[in-house]
């Protein structure tokens, strides 16, 4: 009895941590606050700040299609997260590719 009750505790930790774990908003934060920063520098032309944010947009529905059904299932989490790191990829190119918005 005491061993099914762990282990029925254990899976719900894991399931917690899971959903959690995709909701974490600080990678998209950081990434948001990237963009913002290359348009504030003029690093960013409009046609780019838009295909970032469009990015950034279609991350956000990922996330809240993964949550929909109550648990992040570990593809989706390795989905979510090789786009935030295309992401990342792209915001650094768009803004060192020496394009100035003014």
């Amino acid at each position: 009895m005491k061993k099914t009750i762990f282990m029925a505790l254990f899976a719900c930790a894991f399931m917690i941590a899971g959903v959690a774990k995709a909701q974490s908003p600080a990678k998209s934060r950081n990434q948001k606050a990237r963009i913002a920063t290359g348009v504030r520098q003029g690093q960013l032309t409009r046609p780019e700040t838009r295909m970032l944010a469009r990015q950034q947009h279609h991350i956000g529905k990922m996330k809240m299609q993964a949550r929909a059904d109550g648990r992040v299932t570990c593809k989706e989490r390795r989905n979510i997260k090789k786009a935030e790191h295309r992401a990342d990829v792209a915001i650094y190119r768009q803004r060192h590719n020496h394009r100035n918005r003014w």
